[in-house]
C-alpha cells in the first residue's frame, strides 16, 4: 500500500485506523515539521524537502530512506535491511552506524567530521562539502567515490572496482595508484605535482588548478582533458579521440621536449641553436594554440617538427616529445 501525506491533518486521520496504516509499504511525506510514528512494515520512506529535526524510530522493513533537504541534526539507528540512505543538504554532525547491506551512501553538504566504517556492500559514497580531514578504508566493492569539498589531504587504497574518483577541491598533495577500471578522474584544485600512471580505461581527467610540471602518458580513448593553470613545460601524445581539451595558462616550453641539450656538446651549442632559430615562429605559433585551447594537428605537427630538426642538425643526439 502506497502513500502520501501532505500535511499533520492527513497522519491523524490515518492514526484513526491504525491496521490499515501499519500495512502501508511505500510513504511520501511533504509539508511536516515532524512527525512521530511510522508503519510498522514500511519499506520505502521519502521524507525529503521538509523541515524536519528529527526522524521517529525507523522500522526493521525499511530498504530505503531518503531525508535530504531537511534540517537535521543527527539520525535515529538506522535498520539492517537499508540499502540506500540519502540524507544530503542537512546539519548532521555524524552519522549512527552503518548497515551491513547499504550500497547507496549520499551525505554529502552536512558538517561531518568523519565517517564510521564503511559496508563491504557499499557501491556508491557522496560525501562531498563536509568537513572530512579523511576517510576510513574503502570496500572492495565500491565503484563510485566522490569526495570532493573536504579537507582531505590523502587518500585511501583505492579498489579495483572503482569507476569515478571526485576528489577536487581538497589538499591532496598526490593521489594513489589508480584501478584499472577508472574512467573518470576529477581531481582539480588541489596540491598534486605529479600524477599516477593513469589507466587505459580513463576517459575524463580534470586536473586544472594544481602545480603539476608533466603529465603521464594519456589513455588512447580519453575524450577530455581539463589541464589548465598548472606548471606544464609540455605535452605528452594527445590521443585522437580527444574531444575538450584545457591547457591554457602553463608555461609551455616546446623546445625542451623537441630537443634534449643535455646531450649535445657544450662548444656545439651556439652553432645548433643558430641553426634551429628557423624554427623559432613554428614554435611560437604552436606555443600560442596551446595557451589558447586549440590543438589542431598537435601530434602531426610536433612529429613534423621533431623530423626537420633532426634533418637540419644531421646530428646523433635525442630528440624527444
Amino acid at each position: 500500500m502506497n502513500r502520501h501525506w501532505n500535511n499533520n491533518d492527513d497522519i491523524i486521520n490515518d492514526m484513526e485506523d491504525m491496521e490499515t496504516f501499519n500495512k502501508i509499504t511505500i510513504l511520501s511525506i511533504r509539508g511536516q515539521t515532524q512527525f512521530n510514528i511510522l508503519p510498522d512494515k514500511l519499506t520505502y520512506l521519502d521524507c525529503s524537502y521538509n523541515q524536519l529535526s528529527s526522524l521517529p524510530t525507523l522500522p526493521n522493513t525499511l530498504t530505503h530512506l531518503l531525508c535530504q533537504h531537511n534540517q537535521l541534526l543527527s539520525l535515529p539507528d538506522l535498520p539492517n535491511t537499508l540499502i540506500i540512505l540519502n540524507c544530503e543538504y542537512n546539519q548532521l554532525l555524524n552519522l549512527p552506524t552503518l548497515p551491513n547491506a547499504l550500497k547507496y551512501l549520499l551525505c554529502s553538504h552536512n558538517q561531518l567530521s568523519s565517517l564510521l566504517t564503511l559496508p563491504n556492500t557499499l557501491t556508491h559514497l557522496y560525501c562531498s562539502n563536509n568537513q572530512l580531514s579523511g576517510l576510513p578504508t574503502i570496500p572492495n566493492t565500491l565503484t563510485h567515490l566522490y569526495c570532493s569539498d573536504n579537507q582531505l589531504s590523502c587518500l585511501q587504497t583505492l579498489p579495483n572496482t572503482l569507476t569515478h574518483l571526485c576528489c577536487h577541491n581538497n589538499q591532496l598533495s598526490g593521489l594513489p595508484t589508480m584501478p584499472n577500471t577508472l574512467t573518470h578522474l576529477f581531481c582539480y584544485n588541489n596540491q598534486l605535482s605529479s600524477l599516477q600512471t593513469l589507466p587505459n580505461t580513463l576517459t575524463h581527467l580534470s586536473c586544472h588548478n594544481n602545480q603539476l610540471s608533466r603529465l603521464p602518458t594519456l589513455p588512447n580513448i580519453l575524450t577530455h582533458l581539463f589541464c589548465y593553470n598548472n606548471k606544464l613545460l609540455s605535452l605528452p601524445d594527445l590521443p585522437n579521440n580527444l574531444e575538450n581539451l584545457k591547457i591554457s595558462n602553463n608555461p609551455f616550453n616546446l623546445w625542451s621536449e623537441l630537443i634534449d641539450t643535455t646531450k649535445i656538446n657544450v662548444d656545439l651549442a651556439e652553432i645548433i641553436y643558430e641553426k634551429l632559430s628557423i624554427f623559432d615562429d613554428r614554435i611560437r605559433e604552436l606555443q600560442n594554440e596551446l595557451n589558447k585551447n586549440t590543438y589542431d594537428n598537435y601530434n602531426e605537427k610536433m612529429a613534423q617538427l621533431k623530423k626537420d630538426i633532426q634533418e637540419v642538425l644531421n646530428l646523433k643526439y635525442t630528440i624527444i616529445l
